[in-house]
């Protein structure tokens, strides 16, 4: 079976277009509330760092050095993605 076959038969038959349906959106609604979860991770995270940085009299960081940190995150990822890239293309 080719796959334009099935996706002729799920497109002409209400019944699996149906099922076909409720799966994608009980796949997207797993995936949204994983990343609700990392999300809700992290701000407890950042709400407990500030905490303890209030706690112990230290300056929040400024601007300034939250730019320079978030830079260097953002070089290292690309530099990261470039090597992903580098060995992809290397195994073909």
């Amino acid at each position: 079976m080719n796959l334009e076959r099935i996706y002729n038969i799920i497109i002409n038959e209400p019944i699996y277009l149906t099922i076909v349906c409720i799966l994608i959106l009980i796949g997207a609604y797993s995936i949204l509330k994983r990343i609700f979860k990392l999300l809700l991770i992290i701000l407890v995270i950042l709400i407990g760092y500030i905490g303890y940085l209030m706690y112990t009299n230290q300056k929040l960081p400024t601007q300034e050095k939250i730019n320079s940190v978030k830079d260097k995150v953002i070089e290292e990822f690309e530099k990261g993605i470039n090597n992903l890239d580098r060995l992809t293309n290397d195994n073909d």
